[in-house]
């Protein structure tokens, strides 16, 4: 778009001069060539806008957690606001295949067995049904709960998964990262 812009400005320039005696009259090709470059501008914002609000996140370091308590799978509340323990909330969903990656890691990781951690993972726009079903088949070793109409998710942010979001021991979020790479539990981490 920028080229065509350039060429026509060009263009209009060279016809200018061409037809009229008096190099004057180019001033007004010149503005055209700038109207159509900020208009090639304002576009490259406007989609960069989007792409920034799409993975917008509604919560920041130092926030308090604001979910207390969630059900699992299998009926039990969870509860996110203990103080004293470390939570680490996933927000995925099983078809992603990122996902699956950061939940398979997960799943073999030596955050399982990490004294003082609460782990939850919560699918987002999936129900109770399809979550058991993909937890037997993947042999998912942690609780996982269902966020069927993203009530949850919307607290978090407006779009992106996996989110992996580490809670601190007072119940204030110390980050949330968009973990969309081949090593997600490298950004794991309360330091």
């Amino acid at each position: 778009m920028m080229y065509l812009a350039k060429f026509i400005g060009i263009f209009l320039i060279g016809f200018s001069i061409s037809s009229c005696s008096s190099v004057q009259p180019t001033q007004p090709a010149l503005a055209k060539d700038e109207v159509a470059k900020d208009k090639v501008a304002k576009n490259k914002v406007a989609k960069d806008k989007v792409v920034k609000d799409k993975y917008e996140t509604y919560i920041s370091a130092g926030q308090a957690m604001p979910l207390s308590a969630v059900t699992d799978i299998e009926g039990k509340e969870i509860q996110l606001d203990t103080i004293g323990e470390k939570k680490l909330v996933v927000l995925f969903a099983t078809w992603c295949s990122d996902s699956q990656r950061a939940m398979k890691a997960l799943n073999q990781s030596e955050f399982l067995s990490q004294e003082g951690l609460t782990i939850v993972a919560i699918g987002r726009e999936q129900k109770v049904e399809e979550i058991k079903k993909w937890q037997d088949e993947q042999k998912i070793r942690f609780s996982l709960a269902a966020d069927p109409d993203r009530s949850i998710y919307s607290q978090f942010a407006a779009a992106g998964i996996p989110r992996l979001i580490m809670v601190d021991e007072n119940n204030r979020i110390h980050k949330m990262v968009l973990a969309e790479d081949q090593t997600p539990l490298d950004h794991i981490s309360w330091k």
